[in-house]
């Protein structure tokens, strides 16, 4: 009986403690949506004819938008906690040169490829006083100098730890299984979008082809020409692990969500909802806007997002699974439905 009143007393305990923990994180969502909410009108005034309907339907959208800025704030925050690794250590060399810097608005934006990043690069060079037509020449996305300029890394430890402590962070992630292959897409489908055996991503392409074609010819080995989806995701999930350029590496290591506190994080699947509301919360909205998707560098082909990941084995779709896991918990994605 003594035994049987301990484990119902361990037993409540812990009921409490998790319920407490859940109250905790209730709390704390409502925190972080009320903080988000500042500055957003009051929605009890629409009664007042100082409200047009226009009005209203903006007050409805930053609510909204201020809710799902809380709900991925608090995603983030659990999943850390599950990480406990991921917050650990200074904030390495390769994220300082993703974090891009305007000091002009005091933002900082973590770029990562296959995320729309081409047009948030262009965002922040308007917001710095270039002008289109110089950003248009390619000068300033494709010159190495003018972004090492824009680099967090260029700034001495002191401002760094002053910019991360004091500027406006934000961060635009995507479907991790839907950008691999949009990687794969851009830069190996075909001839059209592959660059050549001599440019940097042919030597990704002829490692891949060596290790994983059989039967290669003496051309194929030599090009790297037409890698196919099964070598790319082989060349992913080998247990050798190859060495990942960031238009594929995971997000979680370009960016160190767990070590800088993001203030806005944005998904490519919503961005214009996304860039909207951070535009009006900074106030930014009548100096620029994200550019639309018809100005977008474009990336898709006919290949289907489920028809492709129908092509890969069981092994193959769980050793994704755990190679894209933690961007999946980090930024809310839900594991797909392909996966074991």
């Amino acid at each position: 009986m003594d035994n049987f009143q301990r484990w119902m007393g361990i037993a409540m305990y812990i009921c409490m403690m998790c319920a407490t923990y859940e109250m905790f994180k209730a709390c704390r969502r409502e925190v972080v949506e009320e903080r988000l909410l500042t500055d957003i009108p009051n929605l009890a005034h629409y009664g007042s004819q100082r409200w047009s309907s226009a009005e209203r339907e903006n007050a409805d959208f930053m609510r909204v938008q201020a809710a799902i800025q809380a709900d991925r704030q608090q995603t983030m925050e659990d999943a850390c906690l599950r990480y406990p690794e991921l917050p650990r250590g200074v904030l390495s060399r390769h994220t300082q040169e993703h974090i891009l810097v305007n000091k002009e608005h005091r933002l900082l934006y973590c770029f990562i490829p296959k995320v729309g990043c081409t047009n948030w690069k262009i965002v922040l060079l308007l917001l710095a006083g270039k002008s289109l037509s110089e950003i248009e020449s390619g000068e300033y996305l494709e010159g190495a100098r003018h972004l090492d300029k824009m680099m967090l890394r260029a700034y001495s430890s002191e401002e760094q730890k002053h910019m991360l402590g004091t500027y406006t962070k934000f961060v635009f992630v995507r479907n991790p299984f839907v950008r691999i292959l949009s990687a794969y897409k851009n830069k190996f489908h075909n001839k059209t979008s592959y660059s050549g055996a001599a440019s940097y991503f042919g030597g990704f392409a002829k490692t891949m082809v060596k290790k994983y074609r059989d039967n290669a010819t003496e051309r194929e080995l030599d090009t790297g020409e037409n890698v196919t989806w099964i070598e790319f995701v082989k060349y992913l999930t080998d247990s050798h692990k190859n060495y990942f350029d960031d238009h594929w590496e995971e997000m979680f290591k370009i960016c160190s969500p767990c070590k800088v506190k993001y203030n806005y994080i944005g998904h490519l699947e919503s961005i214009e909802d996304d860039s909207k509301y951070m535009f009006q919360k900074l106030n930014l909205s009548s100096l620029v806007k994200y550019p639309s998707r018809n100005n977008s560098y474009a990336t898709n082909s006919s290949i289907s997002y489920e028809d492709s990941f129908k092509q890969l084995t069981l092994e193959q779709l769980s050793h994704l699974w755990m190679a894209y896991q933690k961007d999946s918990e980090l930024f809310g994605y839900d594991k797909p439905a392909f996966l074991p």
